[in-house]
């Protein structure tokens, strides 16, 4: 797994805290190795707010297990340091791909788990690397040309396809128990349904295959049938390929990368709304199976495939659906083995926004076009609305309107990407923590750029929001799988299933020019 961030977030309960900081004392897995020097703050913490901090740490020699984390959260008071120690849990989890099953194997303390995707949704003719039309125009970001051809601009000679939206359709899980269970249910790793450890190798998987076909290295076969990786689906894979539309002048290298990851978090939404939020295939299928008094259950097999009917795509934050095909197969100590069919059963999005809106430096513009002087600090604020079928967020206390998503409800960030390419991410937070025009919880997330100085010219403006798992500590663990957080609710990336596969849109235009600069307070 190597490096991966740790996100921890602490709510203050008591009064407004200044100096306060934030580092991990470590954890009781003794391979995963302290970060050194990684203190987040010394910051202002209002009452009732949540902080966050990122601290990345070297999971390569961890073990598959629950791994306890000792954060300290300090305080400095004159002369004094009060520390606080919180302790918390963490689980880590590794796989392994096998080239020559095309399995994804996943080890948890009490199973093995292997995966192996059987079918991608794609545009077959993007990834044989067709011709691109016009693919110098810099609005169609997913094509890269040869610069090295006579005129030495690139122009109408081969363009090289580099991304492209592709998605899981079928695939089919195993479950090799080490300790074979009694009854209807067997245990639940880290307290969470087995089909989000497929959804968060399912995207990744999804790349890697699909890169060696469009590099037109064998997978083995394209019927989706055992040991291959069909591509598929009802996509048009006739005529000239149409590249991701984009309605802003960037730079073609500096976008590729963009496109790739919001083509990953398609691919993550389609499939987690395929297997729904609820109980998993598993979980499921499980109930609708019972052996005898005296058998016990040795393994499991659940296979999807996923069907989009009438759909012509989807846009995130927005409802779209399906149906999808399952079966569930139980293997018992005695040699028998229960099935579980289900044909045709419906499945929508319910990871839904009503709406949101962006302003910049706290104005904010219809025709979402900015100027801003950038030897001045720049704000992003945002605020997003519930949608009324949106998954049923718990409750967090402090909110002054129940229809806006608050706090720790969202993870929200902003992506400037200059008409040069050049990008700057930040986090939008809802602490109070910025300046006196915003307060705690209050459902309006904020960011400002204090030392940044942005180069002159256009910079276009993305503000994504994504969902989190909000469910209570404490929250039996049957019912606390059935959350799941971390998708993309703003709707700025549309995907379709016909020719033209997706369209890129920002939030707003911000023309950096130079003027004056900031006055300095002197107190």
């Amino acid at each position: 797994m190597g490096i991966q961030n740790i996100n921890i977030e602490v709510r203050n309960d008591g009064d407004d805290l200044n100096l306060t900081s934030m580092y991990i004392e470590g954890f009781s897995d003794p391979n995963i190795p302290v970060p050194l020097m990684q203190v987040s703050g010394p910051f202002r913490w209002r009452a009732g707010a949540f902080f966050k901090a990122l601290f990345p740490a070297d999971f390569s020699r961890a073990a598959t297990n629950e791994t306890l984390v000792s954060i300290i959260v300090q305080r400095q008071l004159g002369a004094d340091t009060i520390n606080l120690r919180i302790v918390k849990k963490i689980f880590v989890v590794g796989f392994e791909y096998d080239p020559k099953t095309k399995n994804i194997i996943t080890k948890l303390p009490h199973a093995i788990c292997k995966t192996h995707i059987k079918t991608i949704l794609t545009n077959k003719a993007m990834l044989a690397a067709a011709t691109c039309k016009a693919c110098t125009k810099t609005k169609r970001p997913c094509c890269k040309c040869c610069s090295s051809s006579s005129d030495g601009q690139g122009r109408n000679r081969q363009a090289q396809v580099d991304k492209v939206p592709k998605f899981v359709q079928s695939a089919v899980t195993e479950v090799v128990y080490a300790h074979p269970f009694a009854g209807k249910h067997g245990p639940l790793p880290f307290e969470d349904p087995l089909h989000k450890i497929i959804i968060a190798l399912a995207a990744l998987v999804a790349l890697y295959i699909a890169e060696k076909l469009r590099r037109g290295q064998n997978s083995g076969g394209g019927d989706g049938g055992e040991g291959s990786a069909g591509v598929g689906g009802t996509w048009d894979e006739t005529g000239n390929v149409e590249c991701c539309e984009g309605g802003f002048e960037a730079s073609v290298s500096g976008m590729l990368e963009e496109l790739n990851g919001w083509h990953a978090a398609a691919g993550v939404l389609l499939t987690v709304a395929a297997l729904s939020d609820d109980a998993d295939l598993f979980e499921r299928g499980q109930e609708a199976t019972t052996p005898a008094k005296d058998e016990l259950t040795i393994s499991e097999i659940a296979e999807f495939v996923a069907q989009f009917g009438d759909a012509t795509g989807i846009t995130f934050g927005d409802s779209f659906g399906g149906f999808i095909d399952w079966v569930y197969k139980r293997a018992l100590d005695s040699g028998r083995v229960l099935e579980h069919n289900v044909a045709k059963e419906p499945f929508k999005n319910v990871h839904l926004l009503d709406s949101y809106k962006v302003n910049v430096d706290w104005a904010y513009h219809d025709d979402g076009i900015y100027t801003h002087n950038r030897r001045r600090t720049l704000y992003i604020s945002a605020s997003f609305v519930k949608h009324p079928s949106h998954r049923n967020l718990t409750k967090t206390s402090g909110s002054t309107d129940k229809t806006m998503f608050i706090g720790p409800e969202l993870y929200v960030i902003a992506i400037l990407i200059s008409d040069k390419g050049q990008r700057v991410v930040l986090e939008l937070r809802d602490d109070g923590a910025q300046t006196g025009k915003s307060q705690p919880n209050s459902g309006v997330y904020v960011v400002s750029t204090p030392g940044i100085r942005f180069e002159e010219g256009n910079w276009y403006l993305f503000v994504v929001s994504q969902d989190t798992n909000t469910v209570i500590e404490g929250t039996e663990p049957r019912i606390a799988a059935k959350t799941i957080g971390g998708l993309v609710l703003t709707n700025q990336y549309s995907l379709r299933f016909d020719q033209e596969p997706c369209q890129l849109d920002h939030d707003a235009v911000i023309t950096m020019i130079t003027g004056a600069a900031e006055p300095i307070s002197i107190r």
